[in-house]
């Protein structure tokens, strides 16, 4: 999917890296890796993002790929995007950390479970958001009122309703999606809010 896209927008437009590890802070063991990052370098050599892609394995219930209207009330499918989701938040706030995505602005994310993905809009987050890891805290991990919440997400995490459209992969609609989000995404790279 993302091949083909590439190959659709002008040559230089984006490139797709593969297991971009974002450090949580300078110098850190500690980090995030999405599976995938899009952008490009920028004049310095340093990575300049528009977005990124947690991917997640399929479902039994997947099999025969059913329409998506099928699999959003699914508690089972919920739980899965809604724990990529946290995964993919703390993605984004890696990069919004070091500088790679802008920090004042909504990030467009795509969260996968096999086939079927969502277009997860992170919006801009404050210093206690930003401190915070959702998917692995640690005890000195931001904000306790943020750690609350996210225990509450993830307790909760097969009654939460899906953060988006859900598309199936191989469908005009989901070409039609993803190709918004690439062009829409480029635009990010203007925003000098890094």
């Amino acid at each position: 999917m993302f091949i083909e896209h590439r190959n659709v927008l002008p040559r230089g437009t984006f490139l797709v890296f593969s297991q971009v590890r974002l450090p949580w802070k300078t110098h850190d063991r500690r980090s995030d890796t999405a599976d995938y990052n899009f952008g490009r370098f920028d004049d310095e050599g340093h990575l300049s993002c528009f977005g990124g892609a947690e991917l997640k394995q399929a479902h039994e219930c997947m099999q025969g790929l059913p329409n998506p209207q099928v699999l959003i009330n699914n508690e089972d499918i919920r739980y899965a995007f809604t724990r990529a989701s946290i995964q993919a938040q703390d993605q984004v706030k890696s990069a919004i950390r070091n500088g790679a995505l802008p920090c004042k602005c909504e990030i467009p994310w795509i969260v996968a479970v096999g086939p079927y993905f969502v277009i997860e809009i992170f919006s801009p987050t404050s210093d206690a958001e930003l401190n915070t890891r959702s998917h692995k805290p640690n005890e000195d991990s931001g904000d306790e009122d943020i750690l609350s919440m996210i225990s509450n997400i993830k307790s909760n995490a097969k009654f939460m309703p899906l953060p988006g459209s859900l598309y199936r992969v191989g469908t005009v609609k989901a070409a039609k999606a993803f190709h918004q989000y690439l062009t829409n995404g480029i635009l990010l790279y203007d925003n000098n809010d890094r």
